[in-house]
């Protein structure tokens, strides 16, 4: 942490600035960098906006803290340093402002008067008698401030973490989709793949035909042999006999393709596309119709995706139900007929 601080004051209170200086030393160790300047710190030379428009600049954009000390008088320069810390904290809320007053030399008219617009303006200040008190007055409030913006600066930060908890929870937006699509198209993909599952497991003659007739494989001596994943359905065209042969589970369940693998990502890649293109900044009744073709496509895609997905973890061809159709040698002469029609005679 960097934190600047100027110390304001006449000329003659040297031994007041040396002690300012000193303490925000040792406060190093504890707090990390402490920048500490006075007037005697910037460049003595020829300026071209003048060095008390410099010290004023310094205050106004840098200075976390400005420190104020008046002994015996308010000086012109250093009570217009004060008026541009104060308009910048007015404006801005920094720098913050501390200011002491030496109580052995405040009889004069300027300094009770000073006091009195302080405190109108409801602005702290604190007295002193001695170095060693302002010492340990100047500690004292430093430490305060730097505890009380650790403090701010915390829960800034615990804040922006939340908040990026909060964004990265939400995958579907960071990727420019609204939360709501995500929800719809994984809700829907669920039902399209269960509403398969159940179709998968229900399905017609007709239709365990047609998968026994795509996946039956014949072999060149008149066998045609169709795999499950624990067996192997044998089949023999010459003596119409049908033996069931068990076999390794040396292939999974999963019927894993690269059509279904581009069928998803193709699903996926144009839902995405699609409530991203809807999320433009459309009124009335343009808005309404954005949204109803946002749904819906969420809706027809998810279950598509879902359907696809389902067929691969639970492939069809592998169902109880193709497995019964098959049990039946009346069943296989359709299949005979319609793998090799020239085989029949």
């Amino acid at each position: 942490m960097e934190y600047n601080i100027f110390v304001a004051g006449s000329k003659a209170l040297q031994n007041e600035r040396n002690v300012c200086r000193s303490v925000c030393n040792k406060l190093q160790n504890k707090w990390g960098t402490i920048i500490t300047k006075t007037f005697e710190d910037f460049d003595e030379t020829m300026s071209d906006v003048g060095h008390q428009k410099e010290y004023n600049n310094y205050i106004e954009q840098k200075a976390d803290l400005v420190i104020f000390i008046f002994s015996g008088s308010v000086g012109m320069i250093t009570r217009d340093e004060y008026d541009h810390a104060y308009r910048s904290f007015k404006a801005s809320k920094r720098p913050k402002i501390i200011v002491y007053f030496d109580k052995r030399n405040s009889d004069n008219n300027d300094v009770a008067a000073f006091k009195k617009e302080l405190s109108a303006n409801d602005h702290y200040y604190q007295e002193y008698e001695s170095l060693d008190e302002l010492r340990e007055k100047v500690e004292k409030h430093i430490n305060n401030t730097l505890i009380a913006k650790n403090r701010k600066s915390k829960k800034m930060k615990k804040g922006k973490n939340k908040r990026m908890a909060r964004t990265s929870a939400s995958w579907g937006e960071i990727l420019g989709v609204p939360a709501m699509f995500v929800g719809i198209w994984l809700l829907m993909g669920l039902i399209g793949g269960i509403g398969m599952y159940i179709f998968d497991r229900n399905m017609s003659d007709k239709t365990c035909k047609e998968l026994a007739v795509k996946y039956v494989e014949p072999l060149s001596n008149g066998l045609m042999i169709y795999k499950f994943p624990d067996e192997t359905f044998v089949y023999d065209i010459n003596d119409k006999t049908l033996s069931v042969e068990p076999r390794s589970n040396d292939r999974s369940s999963y019927d894993v393709n690269l059509d279904d693998i581009k069928d998803v990502t193709l699903g996926g890649t144009v839902s995405l596309l699609m409530t991203r293109a809807f999320k433009f900044k459309v009124k009335g009744n343009s808005k309404t119709v954005a949204a109803y073709l946002a749904v819906t496509a969420c809706v027809v895609i998810g279950c598509g995706v879902g359907c696809v997905v389902e067929q691969m973890i639970f492939p069809p061809q592998y169902s109880d139900n193709v497995r019964e159709y098959l049990m039946s040698k009346d069943n296989w002469a359709y299949i005979v007929a319609a793998k090799e029609p020239s085989r029949i005679f």
